[in-house]
C-alpha cells in the first residue's frame, strides 16, 4: 500500500498499465503515423489518465480523423485508461 501511495503521489505510470503496449496499440491502428509525448498516471487508486500527441497520416478528412481518435480512445479504455486527452494533426 505504501508503494502504491508513493507511485500515486509521484504521478508514476500505474502498475496495471503497460506503457509499451499502449504505444504499440496506437501505432497499429490504421491512419496513425506517430504517437508521442505520452504521459500516463493515476488520478486515484481506481482511475488512470493519459495525455498524448497523435500524428495522423496525410490527407485524412475530418470525419475519418474523428473515427480514428474514437477508435484509439476505445482501445485505451480497454487497457484500463479512463480519462484520455489527445492532441492530433495530419502528418506532413
Amino acid at each position: 500500500m505504501l508503494r502504491d501511495s508513493v507511485r500515486l503521489s509521484l504521478d508514476g505510470v500505474p502498475h496495471s498499465i503497460d506503457f509499451v503496449d499502449v504505444r504499440k496499440t496506437a501505432l497499429q491502428l490504421k491512419g496513425i503515423k506517430d504517437f508521442h509525448h505520452v504521459h500516463i498516471w493515476a488520478i486515484c487508486t481506481t482511475e488512470n489518465t493519459l495525455t498524448a500527441h497523435v500524428v495522423l497520416e496525410k490527407n485524412i478528412d475530418h470525419e475519418l480523423q474523428k473515427k480514428i481518435i474514437r477508435g484509439l480512445k476505445h482501445e485505451l479504455q480497454h487497457r484500463g485508461i479512463q480519462h484520455i486527452t489527445l492532441g492530433n494533426r495530419n502528418g506532413k
